[in-house]
């Protein structure tokens, strides 16, 4: 019995790890395709920041990482007003996202399909944008770079 329950979490332990690494080898080809290098899109919150730049604005990307570093000290199931700036902080995170997925899709010149997969399954969006010959369309103010 012990057996079994080792083989079954071993097997799970690999299989994240799996993932993991090419969540990362996802990450490095999506910052290559911006023509950044490749390690900056393994740091946390560092990556968040300048794919937000990179698509749509870094003031939006860093208004997105307080917000979700301050959504940590209010409790999900907090009442009256810290119920309330949760539930603030919760829509305008999501909003962000929704409108972060639609600017991704756009800034690698695929429609509101990739949207759709972007904001429900980011890991598949970008998977297909790091390894797929998706080409990014720089911005206006990237264009002078």
């Amino acid at each position: 019995m012990t057996a079994a329950i080792f083989a079954i979490l071993s097997l799970y332990g690999i299989i994240s790890i799996l993932f993991f690494v090419l969540k990362l080898a996802t990450a490095w080809k999506v910052f290559v395709k911006y023509g950044e290098p490749g390690w900056l899109g393994l740091i946390p919150f560092v990556s968040d920041y300048f794919e937000y730049g990179k698509v749509w604005s870094y003031n939006f990307g860093l208004g997105y990482i307080i917000l979700f570093i301050l959504s940590w000290f209010v409790p999900a199931d907090a009442q009256g007003f810290a119920g309330f700036v949760f539930w603030f902080m919760s829509a305008a995170l999501t909003i962000l996202s929704i409108i972060f997925a639609y600017k991704k899709s756009k800034a690698f010149g695929m429609g509101i399909f990739m949207t759709i997969i972007l904001f429900f399954f980011p890991f598949v969006g970008n998977l297909i944008i790091g390894f797929g010959d998706a080409k990014y369309i720089k911005k206006d103010e990237d264009a002078t770079e």
